[in-house]
């Protein structure tokens, strides 16, 4: 009985080691969940500021007013510039997503660098036409800004 009592005691340790195994096994699993979990999140953040671009379409003396544009006096031609770096003007898109554009003019000019081929300008109408992007990471290479005059 003795002998069968210490059985008993040495198998109640064990069980006891056992469960104390079990329990760091699973806190452990729980760690690198919400590490996994962290992890997932940050590349999904990192993606989608990667693919963020910003695009404006508006008339040439409104991109001036925006400060978007300067030049245009006598001797000058106006000129887009980004140099202040104020994006708040531009409206952001997830370049993945959006590939068309609708342009309240028959004749637009895309200010920004575009590769040619990358796009195409489609008349809509009598005073309208749409941009179409053609190969998303083509047209985004150069610059992910994209502006358009009329």
């Amino acid at each position: 009985i003795e002998e069968l009592k210490k059985q008993i005691e040495d198998k109640n340790v064990s069980i006891a080691e056992l469960n104390t195994q079990v329990t760091k096994l699973g806190n452990n699993v729980r760690e690198l969940t919400d590490q996994t979990v962290a992890q997932a999140k940050t590349i999904t953040d990192q993606t989608d500021k990667m693919n963020e671009a910003y695009f404006i379409i508006d008339s040439s003396k409104n991109l001036k007013a925006k400060g978007l544009m300067v030049g245009g006096g006598l001797f000058s031609k106006k000129k887009l510039d980004l140099s202040a770096g104020d994006l708040s003007k531009l409206t952001k898109i997830d370049m993945r997503a959006k590939k068309t554009f609708s342009i309240p003019s028959a004749k637009p000019k895309i200010l920004t660098q575009a590769p040619a081929g990358s796009y195409t300008i489609t008349k809509t109408g009598d005073k309208s036409s749409t941009l179409t992007i053609t190969d998303t990471q083509r047209f985004w290479s150069m610059s992910n800004v994209l502006v358009i005059s009329y």
